[in-house]
């Protein structure tokens, strides 16, 4: 779509709209910049905003606009468009799901346009002031996935909107791809992003980033330096308009470690990951219920734990807003003892001497036998001091739809990836549980799984040490 074709929007009265940001961001200062570049009046902006607001209002012009949409719904958005005469590139920036919709755009979008480009913003259909419904996680939705209904069409539904199922034409077009994700991403896994990526043959970044989604970036939304969005701009730079500006030589990926470890680059992801490294889990001890994760395998024992019931091991208190508090320097803290070992199967390493970084994916192989035809355990992998506190490193959710009751069964699980470094002294653990508020779950009340290891496969958690 040409900007040229996107008609003003006369009629649209402003209107305060709530909206949960990063603490750090400030909602009013987005309200005042985005009047400054429509009246000019900059009384209440720092200096360099009110500079960069004037220099816009010089440059471009700045207007409201009702982008249309099939089925006849208007989105609410704005746009930066430089007088004619000179072809530019244009940057459309889709808004995120709040009802503040693309006034969070308007700094960087502002920015943009100072470096020479024609800016589209928008909201997403269903927010703020654009029009339509929101078609995703809707009651019926929702309860197609806590009832487990519908899921071959629900998979059909999302194959259709995954950039995964375009792979072949972006490739087939060289198209240039720069991501920013978190590791501990709550609504879309790290892996996903991984399976695209990795099979990207043309020009591609990924920023690998400590937090929640949409929160590493956050602060740069108004202007504050942000290594994500000033990748961002050196990228679009590099491959919109043709500039020589060395991004490409910096190498594909770069992850910055927890909690605070150094930004790790590489040329690629193969080359950002440590090499595969074998846990073995063994019988539990007698006296603690636990097992532990060695360096030599152990077979012919079994730990059975009950299902239903919930413990402390979980994904993360609320989505996103507990991924902020990671990016702030207060990760969850779990207490590892308040974990009923009859709800769930714990092992944990000795202590690590010269402590450890893990960058890549953990892979969890083991057997298992439930006692149900249908069950759910998820895997969550901590960093645990010698006061039993812990931090959560990654997790991975698993369900066996068809069970074979009674019968042992061995599956290969792969944890979300993770950049993560263990200090000298603390311990890896593993707890298996079988209910996570993040995930629903197929197992019944008074069923059990146990857990096992076969002579011929002895069961092992395999980090990605560096």
């Amino acid at each position: 779509m040409d900007s040229a074709d996107v008609p003003p929007d006369e009629g649209r009265e402003n209107r305060a709209l709530p909206v949960n940001l990063h603490p750090e961001l400030d909602e009013a200062l987005l309200t005042r910049f985005v009047g400054a570049l429509e009246s000019g009046n900059t009384i209440g902006l720092a200096p360099l905003r009110a500079e960069e607001a004037t220099e816009a209002r010089r440059l471009v012009r700045f207007s409201r606009v009702t982008v249309p949409r099939a089925g006849g719904a208007g989105l609410d958005g704005a746009l930066w468009k430089h007088p004619p005469g000179e072809s530019r590139p244009l940057i459309v920036m889709p808004s995120p799901w709040t009802d503040f919709g693309w006034w969070i755009y308007a700094v960087q979008a502002t920015l943009f346009a100072l470096e020479g480009y024609n800016v589209l913003a928008y909201t997403a259909r269903g927010f703020g002031q654009s029009e339509g419904e929101v078609e995703v996680a809707g009651p019926e939705d929702i309860a197609d996935v806590l009832a487990g209904r519908n899921i071959p069409k629900t998979l059909e539904w999302a194959r259709k909107r995954s950039p995964y199922t375009y792979v072949d034409c972006l490739n087939s077009r060289a198209v240039s791809v720069y991501f920013a994700h978190a590791w501990h991403e709550t609504l879309f896994p790290t892996n996903q992003t991984l399976k695209v990526f990795n099979a990207l043959t043309g020009p591609k970044r990924l920023i690998l980033s400590i937090g929640d989604h949409s929160g590493p970036e956050s602060p740069g939304t108004i202007g504050l330096p942000n290594r994500i969005w000033e990748g961002a701009h050196r990228w679009l730079a590099q491959h919109l308009k043709e500039e020589r500006n060395d991004f490409d030589t910096e190498g594909q990926v770069s992850g910055h470690l927890m909690w605070k470890g150094p930004r790790d680059d590489a040329e690629t992801w193969d080359a950002f990951t440590g090499r595969p490294e074998p846990l073995y889990l063994t019988g539990a001890a007698e006296g603690t219920g636990d097992g532990a994760l060695t360096d030599k395998p152990e077979t012919g024992w079994t730990l059975t734990f009950r299902t239903g019931m919930d413990t402390p091991a979980t994904v993360a208190d609320r989505i996103i807003n507990t991924g902020y508090q990671e990016m702030n320097g207060r990760p969850k803290e779990y207490r590892t003892g308040d974990i009923n070992r009859a709800d769930a199967g714990v092992w944990v390493s000795a202590p690590m001497t010269t402590g450890a970084t893990l960058r890549g994916i953990p892979r969890l192989r083991l057997t298992y036998t439930a006692s149900s035809p249908q069950m759910t355990f998820v895997a969550h992998l901590f960093d645990v001091d010698d006061t039993g506190k812990a931090h959560i490193i990654t997790h991975a959710p698993f369900t066996d739809a068809d069970a074979a009751i009674g019968r042992p069964v061995t599956a290969d699980i792969l944890l979300q990836a993770t950049g993560y470094s263990v200090p000298a002294g603390h311990r890896l653990m593993l707890v298996l549980d079988s209910k996570d508020p993040f995930y629903s779950d197929a197992n019944k009340l008074g069923t059990t799984i146990t857990v096992s290891s076969a002579a011929d496969d002895p069961s092992y958690l395999e980090i990605p040490l560096v």
